[in-house]
């Protein structure tokens, strides 16, 4: 599916995504297969995984822990636009400071084999953005804040 190079304690590793549903992941470390059940489905950093996330049902390489900076966005907040579903980041079309109008397109993402266009949801700038090309990302992350323009009075 999916590798990566994980550099944990100084040491890299290589990581191939076999497989990956809402209860389990099957990956492979370094040759090694390890299934691993998901206890906490979504990502809610910047591309760094979390690996409290997950419990080992076979054994792993002992990583070191990690706290990622998460956004502080409640599901009220009408600035945030979040992934539809689950998938992977294709293309980011906005960096911070961007202005942006509703229906604009902001990400391509992949899901079910399907590209998907995540766009502004209104008129604004682009505060903060969670993700890049090639993060995986789970339904309901968040993957950017928009602020609204000022209202002006006539």
């Amino acid at each position: 599916m999916r590798e990566y190079v994980l550099s944990i304690e100084g040491k890299d590793y290589k990581a191939e995504v076999k497989e990956i549903t809402s209860e389990y992941a099957r990956i492979l470390v370094n040759e090694k297969e390890y299934n691993i059940k998901i206890k906490e489905l979504g990502r809610k950093s910047t591309g760094i995984p979390l690996v409290k996330r997950v419990e080992t049902v076979t054994e792993e390489p002992k990583p070191g822990k990690r706290e990622i900076e998460k956004p502080k966005i409640n599901s009220t907040d009408s600035g945030a636009i979040k992934a539809p579903l689950p998938g992977l980041i294709l293309e980011v079309f906005v960096k911070v400071g961007d202005a942006v109008k509703a229906g604009q397109d902001l990400f391509i993402m992949e899901s079910m084999k399907m590209e998907n266009q995540i766009q502004a949801t209104h008129d604004g700038t682009v505060e903060k953005i969670y993700v890049n090309k090639g993060d995986s990302v789970a339904e309901d992350d968040v993957l950017a804040e928009l602020s609204r323009p000022m209202m002006t009075t006539l």
